[in-house]
Formats: C-alpha cells, structure tokens, sequence
C-alpha cells in the first residue's frame, strides 16, 4: 500500500513518510492529480496501479514504469487507486467506522476525479458474487471489511480478510 498526502505544494512536510513522498515524484500525475483537490493535509490509503484495458492491475507494466522511478515519454500512465481516509484536514479519522471513513472519502473526491485517481468502491453484501467475478477476470483476489471496523495501520485483524483467488501470482514479485 501507497499513502499519499496533498496538496503537492506540501511534499516536503516532514510529516508525510519520505519513502512515500519519493515515490509520490516518481509518479508526478499522481501528485498533479492529487493537487487538484483542496484542503489537507489529508492522508489516504491506496495503491498505484498501471491498469490494462478491462481495468485490471498489471504488474509487470507497473514495474517497468517503477523502475525508471519517474515520468518518461511513452510511459504507461499511473493510476493512484484509493481505498480508505486516515487524515481528514490534519485529523485522523482511523478510529471511526469504515463506512464513515469511506463516506467522508466520497465527500472529499467530488467532483469524481477524472485521470490518475480511482476511489475504490465499496459494493456491501455481494462477497459470493464479487469473488467469483474476480476470478472470471483472472484479478488477485478480494478484500472484505467489516462495515464498522477501524483502521489499524500494521496490524491484521479479524474484521478485514483478503481471499485470494487460487494460483494468483506471489506475493515476492512484486517487490521494487
């Protein structure tokens, strides 16, 4: 997982992780894209992803584009998908339930971002059904999350499970 912190003209605050900042340059439309939205410093949870054209996560192709760790002619765009809110205008708001995180994390994306943001949906009930599409399309897997879980940065819980779709690639390729 990516943080990022914004607005862009605050990424040398000492209060956002250096290494995150670093790979915030690496993708600059990230962090252009990130500008556009006001306030902060706000702080996410999200990943970036180079996704092909039926929207799935490619790996390879985002670690090529990693490598060169900065924007180059003829790259593969970044796409910073969100999945949740830490920091709302300097305030942590980890210790509210998710489905109030993920509310205030609409709020904060509207108007829905247009390039290089993906706010991560959450679509409540459909696990079944969900899974199996994510293996129709061949994705890694999913993610369930209690509605009324809290953030625990490093820590795994019991109200947050990643099912992981049989034969998905290992974990250790994906390492920069």
């Amino acid at each position: 997982m990516v943080g990022a912190c914004w607005p862009t003209t605050a990424l040398d605050r000492p209060s956002c992780a250096p290494g995150r900042l670093r790979r915030l340059r690496w993708f600059p439309e990230v962090g252009q894209a990130l500008s556009a939205y006001c306030g902060g410093p706000h702080i996410v949870d999200g990943e970036v992803c180079v996704l092909d054209d039926l929207g799935r996560s490619d790996f390879e192709r985002l670690q090529t584009r990693a490598r060169r760790k900065c924007w180059f002619p003829d790259c593969d765009p970044v796409v910073f998908c969100i999945f949740d809110l830490l920091v709302q205008s300097g305030r942590s708001v980890m210790g509210l339930p998710y489905t109030k995180r993920k509310k205030r994390l609409a709020r904060l994306f509207t108007p829905k971002p247009k390039h290089s943001l993906l706010v991560v949906q959450s679509i409540p009930d459909t696990g079944k059904e969900l899974f199996a599409h994510a293996v129709a399309l061949e994705l890694e897997g999913i993610v369930g999350k209690r509605k009324d879980s809290t953030y625990q940065p490093g820590e795994r819980t019991d109200v947050w499970h990643k099912v992981p779709r049989p034969g998905p690639v290992p974990a250790e390729r994906f390492r920069l």
